[in-house]
């Protein structure tokens, strides 16, 4: 349906003719943000990016904590009446990441023909151990439940950025063990959006009215 006739999308991000992005985390940056916001003059939207303490591409998913200077920052950008937007990545899972191990999440990694892990490389280089993981499986539909109630509770964004759900094509999974057709099927839309729709329930818990984008 048209975005305009649905009714659950906050009306705010239907009327948001702007959007700037925010990337470096550094003072200068936000500076000139605040000036851009000033002189515009229309409702505007900031997303985001370097938000966290882990370097970007690595140690995927562990968004959580932001940088102590985050929280200023949003505080700043609603002082002027922007909506907030953090960038989180729902497709890459680190081996380094505080969870790999203990969750055993090898186990839910998308699997290349011939039983073989799938791996990616992307910013950080080959030397970072990136996996796509499956959204098909419950693990991965659940693992960012506690992520997106931090963010609204305790960093008071608006909406949350999900990469790489829309922008990269689906990994063909042939695990037996993840309960879909091997290698096709439509598992992967399916499972992202049963695992945006947790993300979106367990936002509202926090605060009503949170949009999604990918």
């Amino acid at each position: 349906r048209p975005l305009a006739v649905r009714t659950d999308i906050p009306e705010a991000i239907k009327r948001l003719p702007y959007w700037v992005g925010f990337h470096g985390m550094t003072e200068d940056a936000m500076v000139s943000i605040e000036h851009l916001l000033d002189s515009i003059g229309v409702p505007a939207a900031v997303h985001l990016y370097h938000w966290h303490e882990i370097d970007f591409d690595t140690h995927y998913p562990d968004f959580w904590p932001p940088r102590d200077v985050t929280f200023e920052y949003v505080k700043r950008l609603h002082a002027r009446g922007a909506l907030v937007m953090p960038y989180t990545n729902q497709h890459l899972m680190d081996e380094a990441s505080a969870s790999w191990v203990p969750d055993h999440a090898s186990a839910y990694v998308a699997m290349a023909p011939g039983g073989r892990a799938s791996t990616e490389s992307w910013s950080a280089g080959p030397g970072v151990k990136l996996h796509p993981m499956c959204p098909a499986t419950y693990y991965w539909q659940g693992k960012f439940d506690d992520l997106a109630v931090r963010l609204v509770r305790d960093l008071d964004v608006d909406g949350i950025y999900c990469d790489q759900v829309a922008c990269v094509p689906p990994d063909l999974c042939f695990d037996p063990t993840h309960g879909h057709p091997l290698g096709g099927g439509n598992h992967w839309w399916a499972g992202h959006s049963r695992q945006i729709a947790a993300m979106r329930q367990a936002a509202a818990t926090a605060k009503k009215g949170i949009f999604f984008t990918s």
